[in-house]
Parts: structure tokens; sequence; C-alpha cells
């Protein structure tokens, strides 16, 4: 059988996405240094520029050996943290100040009180009456008695809260999702809950992007209002939940089946963290 020259194009893609998760499968159970990958990758690079020259048909290994370094990349640069990562301070009472990066999740709970979430771009922490400057992304809990107690908060604000850092953890039950591994993808790592302290929001006029942001975000709760308007709470929210992601309004049976039937990666796209954050 005859193999097109889009099909030669098509295999070659795949192998090279196969290459990466390569690296990323290796690089979970072998460290690498910094030093050799880069050593790897320039070698890699030169001898391709090489045999492109030449002409020569070999020249698709460096670029096999170049992707499946970028795997181990990848995975590295999610597993190793920085020093000034908040996630160091786990277990440590401490003020926290830094940016919104998601619009905020105000949630009713059963016994009438109303919790929010923010999902935060950590700037700095206090601690023992001294500034530091860190970095990574947190998640942070608060409840208030009544709505209105709520503050305004947009993409973008300024956010600073107390509490107790925790880092995020795993049930470990059997076929399902990796929360910790798919936060840390995220740059999220780290929570914290301020109980009813409650958060201090500052306003923030911000850049164009983030104005853009929160245009999306005006968006979406839009589509999730008018949705509501014509159907009931249930049907909203799972419709919403394969058009926009998240979990909100989800019912836990109906979520277990998306993870059951391997689906449920429709409820996580890009630039919502719902699902996962519904657990730490």
């Amino acid at each position: 059988m005859k193999i097109e020259k889009g099909q030669h194009q098509e295999i070659f893609l795949n192998t090279l996405l196969a290459l990466v998760a390569a690296g990323i499968l290796f690089a979970s159970n072998f460290f690498v240094s910094t030093r050799i990958i880069l050593s790897v990758i320039a070698v890699s690079f030169t001898a391709a520029i090489f045999l492109l020259k030449c002409e020569n048909s070999l020249t698709f290994i460096p670029f096999c050996i170049i992707f499946f370094m970028l795997g181990i990349i990848r995975y590295q640069a999610v597993e190793i943290l920085p020093e000034s990562d908040i996630s160091n301070f786990a277990g440590s009472q401490i003020s926290i100040t830094g940016t919104i990066i998601e619009q905020p999740r105000v949630q009713l709970k059963d016994n009438g009180d109303y919790s929010v979430r923010y999902v935060v771009d950590v700037e700095s922490v206090t601690k023992s009456q001294k500034e530091i400057l860190v970095t990574g992304g947190i998640v942070i809990n608060t409840s208030y008695d009544v709505l209105e107690k709520v503050p305004t908060a947009l993409i973008g604000y300024k956010i600073s809260a107390y509490g107790t850092v925790r880092t995020p953890k795993n049930y470990n039950n059997p076929g399902q999702l990796d929360i910790v591994t798919m936060l840390k993808s995220d740059g999220i790592t780290a929570r914290l809950s301020t109980g009813k302290r409650g958060v201090e929001v500052e306003y923030v006029e911000g850049s164009f992007w983030t104005k853009f942001l929160r245009l999306m975000a005006a968006i979406r709760e839009h589509y999730k209002e008018s949705m509501r308007q014509v159907m009931s709470n249930e049907d909203a929210a799972a419709i919403f939940a394969m058009l926009f992601g998240g979990y909100e309004g989800l019912k836990p049976e109906l979520t277990e089946s998306f993870v059951t039937t391997g689906i449920v990666h429709i409820l996580s796209v890009s630039g919502s963290h719902g699902l996962y954050l519904q657990n730490i």
C-alpha cells in the first residue's frame, strides 16, 4: 500500500507527540539534570541542521530526541518547584497578597452560609512581620453568613488573606483524577482557608488583557443565567459544563459518571479549574 505525503507528515507528527508523552513518563521515574537536558538538545539541534543540509534521510532522529527531551522538561517544570513557591510555606499561618486570576465562585452551602473561592497568583507573604516575595498559585476559600458581605471581586483585583497554607491532596481513589498533578500543571500548588475572617479586596483597573478576561467571564455568567431561565438548574448546569467547563450545579453522581466513562476532560476546558478545585 502506497503511503501519501500527507500520511507521512501525520505519522511523523504522531511520533513526535508520542515521544513527548514518553519523555513525561520517563521523567516521572528518573530525574535528569538541566545540564544534561540542555546538552542533549543542543547536540541534537546541531545534528539536525547538519543532516538537513546534507539532505540525509536520518534527519528525523535528532528531532525525535529533542521532543523526547521536551517531554522531560514539561514534567520537571511541573514537579520541581522553585524555593520561592507558596507551597514551601505549607503548615504556616501567614498573610498573603496576590492577584485574582479567575472569576470568584460563590456557592450557597447547606447551613445557609455563602462560600467563596478565589484562584490567586501569589505575589508576597508576611510571616513574623517580615514580607517575603513568593511565586505560585493558591486557592483561597472563605465564607460569609450573608451574601451582602461578599466583596465585589473581578479578575485582576488585588486580594489579601490570612490563614494556614495547605497543599492540595488526592483521595487515592482508584480510577479517579490525579488532582494534585492537574493543579500543578496549571501552576496551583497550595490552598488556604480563612474561615469567616474573609478577605480584603482592592480594586485594580487592569490592562487590556485583564479587561478582556473579565469580559469573557461576564459572557459565561450571562449564558449560565440565560440557561437557568429556560430549563431546570440541573440541566442548565450539565449543558453549561459541557460548553464552557466547570462543575457548578452538577450532581455528584453525574460528575462521577464523567470520570468513570473517561470524558471528564469535557468539564475541564482551558481556564476552568472547577472540577479539580471542588476536591481541595
